[in-house]
Parts: structure tokens; sequence; C-alpha cells
């Protein structure tokens, strides 16, 4: 799943957001490939909220997100196995308590193919 995660050097000029809504006062740095790059949906409980976002930044690379947030350029949402090692060390912080956004699509995945045709090891 994908988390919400800030530098401290962001937080301390543009302050923290404590609950969804507060991202529109926020630089949020887009994901292009998400097919949501325009807005973040968040879980409580049972309850999805659905929240606008704007930022200057669209990148296409989880490392470039990565890369972009320990600059300081804004917020953003990656799955935290991307930010162990900076969290551990307090380069980034994690945001909102933690609160979950949407799964990740598997289409890419679905719709995977395999060929009609096995080549046999010996002709290999």
């Amino acid at each position: 799943m994908l988390r919400p995660f800030a530098a401290p050097t962001y937080l301390g000029q543009r302050g923290q957001p404590l609950r969804p809504a507060a991202l529109r006062e926020h630089e949020c740095i887009r994901f292009s490939l998400s097919g949501h790059a325009d807005r973040w949906t968040f879980r409580k409980d049972c309850e999805r909220i659905a929240m606008p976002i704007a930022g200057r930044y669209r990148v296409s690379s989880s490392l470039v997100v990565r890369d972009a947030l320990l600059a300081g350029f804004g917020l953003s949402l990656i799955p935290r196995l991307y930010v162990q090692a900076e969290l551990a060390e307090g380069r980034l912080v994690e945001l909102l308590n933690g609160r979950p956004t949407r799964r990740r699509s598997t289409r890419s995945i679905r719709r995977a193919s395999w060929p009609a045709r096995r080549v046999p090891s010996s002709t290999l």
C-alpha cells in the first residue's frame, strides 16, 4: 500500500498535514503512471476519502519520488518498502498517522499473456 511521506526539512517550512483535507495546502509530488495523479484516496475504517491534490512535480518513477522527497520538494505517496532506511535514519517522516491509501492496481498483471507455443529446451 502507498503511504504519505515527507522530509523534515519540507515539513519545517510548510508544516505537517494532520488530515487529508490539508493536502490542498501542500506541494504534492504526483506519480504520473498511477492513473490517479490528481487525487489521492485514503482509507479510514471502511470509509474512503478522495482528496484532489496539486503540485509542480509529476514523475514516473518511484525512485525519483523518493529522491524528490529527500530533496524536500514536497510530500508524496510511496510504498514504505522503498523508504525504510530513510525512515529509520530520520530523513523521511510518515504523515497522516500512516493512513493507508487504496491498494495498487494489478490490472497490468492480469493482462499478462503467455506465448502460444513453447520451445523445447533441447533446441536451445
